[in-house]
């Protein structure tokens, strides 16, 4: 009994605020407070559009790239590190004055995020006067913060890479593959994501081959071929000598060796992070074999971003935001059944059908501050860590360790999760209606 009451007394703030949260009227709230943000965020992007901002950076490799002169990589370590592709997408946010372009920019960014995190709450499990989007929205907002402030791609690229996800889970091929397409344009990085998915899901490989070949030959609309043939060779170069002699300022697992001292060869890294590749696949076939969809999409999604994070050597503190929706969505998707507290999911409906629904129910309350309570709890709190380059001192004291470490632990208990048979946890886009009431006769 003590230990209920210990249990309740930590839980219980955590599930008001989930109640509410997933309550009909929040979606609302959750608009608004997008809405909140993103006029903040573009006046004073507006007022200041030069200030603490790495877009710079695209708008010269745009500039370049259509005059056809001069090369887009400027720096072979820093600047613009993207693909061609990359230019030509940022190229109508170049076009109007930088006090329009820069807060359009992040507008745009915002908007997809949000688009996508509305839609990923539509496809979690739906109680009765369930919705999630609050909820989701609360546990990313705090790490966008960064990347929206300075204007990094990594926004929309977190968007594309969930939009995918979603559109991945419905047994779609062409617009997920269109969309990872997209976000490998904008960012190199999602090609981790993009070969798991090609690799574990194999109606997505020859379309992922062909894809490709379109893929590489998109820059070539530019009206002069051997410029666009010299991008390509220079962005080999630029590839592979910004992942050299990389000093102490990521946020991935190098970055947590040199805060504690430890300093590892580079061949040391190099075979961590070929193995580490290996093991993200092995439990990325795992998690499909295991789990339902979309359980097992987002599963794959969040391997993928949690290998990004640990072993990419140029993870920055901003570059945590590709992970969150992934995080977010299974902290929704486990905290479902803490939150229920009447009218159990009928025995036939895909959803969340937890084994402990067949239990009296004088012990409902002891089931629900239980771990299947901690769980989401302790994956909130770690999504509110992510955010914490935006939390003033706390970025000073926490910088270059604390996300790797706690990514680390993440990637241990993910690894754990897609391992194990959950054939209780199954997940449903439809809405289930309680049980009509039977009158006393």
């Amino acid at each position: 009994m003590r230990t209920t009451l210990s249990l309740r007394s930590i839980t219980s703030p955590y599930l008001r605020f989930a109640r509410w949260a997933t309550s009909p009227h929040s979606a609302k709230t959750a608009w608004l407070i997008w809405l909140i943000y993103a006029l903040i965020l573009a006046s004073l992007v507006a007022i200041h559009p030069d200030k603490r901002t790495v877009t710079p950076n695209y708008r010269q490799a745009a500039e370049k790239w259509w005059h056809g002169e001069q090369s887009i990589y400027i720096s072979k370590k820093s600047g613009f590190l993207y693909l061609p592709h990359a230019a030509i997408i940022y190229t109508p946010f170049v076009l109007p004055p930088k006090r329009i372009g820069e807060p359009l920019w992040r507008i745009v960014s915002l908007t997809t995020l949000a688009w996508a995190i509305w839609r990923s709450a539509k496809i979690l499990p739906a109680y009765p006067s369930t919705n999630t989007f609050a909820l989701l929205s609360i546990l990313t907002i705090p790490s966008s913060f960064a990347s929206a402030a300075n204007g990094q791609m990594n926004l929309l690229l977190s968007a594309l890479l969930l939009h995918a996800t979603i559109d991945l889970s419905r047994n779609l091929t062409i617009r997920p593959l269109l969309l990872l397409l997209l976000a490998t344009a904008l960012k190199p990085h999602a090609l981790i994501f993009l070969l798991l998915v090609a690799t574990v899901f194999p109606r997505f490989l020859l379309p992922t081959l062909f894809g490709t070949c379109l893929f590489l030959l998109a820059p070539f609309i530019h009206p002069k071929p051997s410029y666009v043939l010299n991008q390509y060779t220079s962005f080999s170069h630029v590839l592979i000598s910004s992942t050299l002699h990389i000093a102490h300022e990521y946020c991935d697992l190098t970055g947590l060796a040199r805060t504690l001292g430890i300093h590892l060869p580079q061949t040391f890294w190099f075979l961590l992070r070929s193995v580490a590749a290996l093991v993200t696949l092995a439990l990325a076939w795992s998690a499909t074999r295991n789990h339902p969809s979309p359980l097992r999409e987002f599963l794959t999604l969040a391997l993928a971003t949690t290998y990004l994070m640990l072993f990419n050597p140029r993870t920055e503190a901003n570059s945590y935001i590709l992970l969150t929706p992934s995080v977010a969505w299974l902290t929704a998707l486990l905290s479902l059944p803490a939150l229920k507290t009447s009218t159990p999911p009928l025995p036939s409906s895909p959803i969340l059908a937890h084994s402990s629904c067949s239990r009296p129910s004088n012990q409902t309350k002891t089931i629900q501050i239980s771990d299947k309570t901690a769980t989401p709890i302790v994956l909130a709190l770690y999504l509110l860590s992510l955010g914490s380059d935006s939390y003033g001192p706390i970025h000073n004291w926490t910088n270059l360790w604390l996300k790797a470490l706690l990514t680390l632990i993440f990637a241990l208990w993910l690894a754990k999760f897609c391992i194990q048979s959950r054939p209780s946890i199954v997940t449903s886009t439809s809405t289930i209606k309680p049980p009509p009431t039977i009158p006393p006769s």
